[in-house]
């Protein structure tokens, strides 16, 4: 009989163990903050649409400025995002552009209505004015919530034999999201909270990820995957 068996001590968990359940810590935290802030995204396009509507009507025109500046600025986000986490492959660029996103949505209410209204008012041309309100409105967050998917799928690759199945998981899961977004803000927040409720849960729901992110960054990255500058 072992010292341990005699003592009634635990076997220590090896080293490979407890480095194996940070490793997967360490994903989770990336696939729950992909599912989360897509539904941000997505959920604010639908938000947006509605607090444009009162100064520009909520007609085609509406809805095609949202969705073209939705994917400009997820366009914008896919490029800066790409070539940041290739410069410096961590996960904390995502916490930035998430906390970015979070300050946005926090302090939209303070200005959007003043803004729009004005808008409406110097732009003769609806089509126009509405065009410019959806792209100053959305530009910053959903290319800072763009940003994620391309600094996720860098960070959580270890191997480029798998490039394709963690890609394809990480937009996978985010695409969930986005219909979770799309659905729950059309179907429940609008029709049982004020918008501007719905827009400052999504900043926290932002400021959650944002801190989660770093701390797996900070306390859970498997070490042999720690980031390096490259030249």
């Amino acid at each position: 009989m072992s010292l341990q068996q005699q003592t009634g001590a635990a076997a220590p968990r090896p080293a490979g163990a407890k480095a194996g359940g940070r490793a997967s810590a360490f994903l989770a935290v990336i696939y729950i903050c992909a599912v989360l802030l897509g539904a941000a995204l997505m959920a604010f396009e639908i938000l947006v649409s509605r607090m444009l509507t009162p100064y520009f009507g909520g007609d085609l025109y509406n809805w095609s400025a949202v969705i073209s500046v939705v994917l400009f600025a997820m366009m914008v986000g896919y490029f800066i995002g790409g070539r940041l986490v290739d410069w410096r492959p961590s996960l904390n660029w995502a916490a930035l552009f998430a906390a970015i996103a979070g300050l946005w949505f926090l302090t939209l209410d303070f200005y959007a209505d003043a803004l729009f209204d004005w808008l409406s008012r110097v732009i003769e041309d609806v089509h126009i004015g509405v065009l410019i309100g959806a792209f100053i409105a959305q530009m910053v967050p959903v290319t800072a919530l763009g940003a994620y998917s391309p600094i996720a799928v860098r960070v959580a690759l270890n191997d480029i034999e798998h490039a394709g199945r963690v890609s394809g998981e990480i937009y996978a899961v985010s695409t969930i999201g986005n219909v979770i977004g799309t659905l729950g803000a059309a179907f429940y927040l609008i029709g049982t909270f004020p918008l501007s409720a719905s827009v400052t849960a999504m900043g926290l729901v932002c400021f959650a990820c944002a801190a989660a992110l770093w701390a797996a960054e900070t306390y859970l990255r498997p070490q042999e995957a720690a980031p390096s500058s490259s030249s």
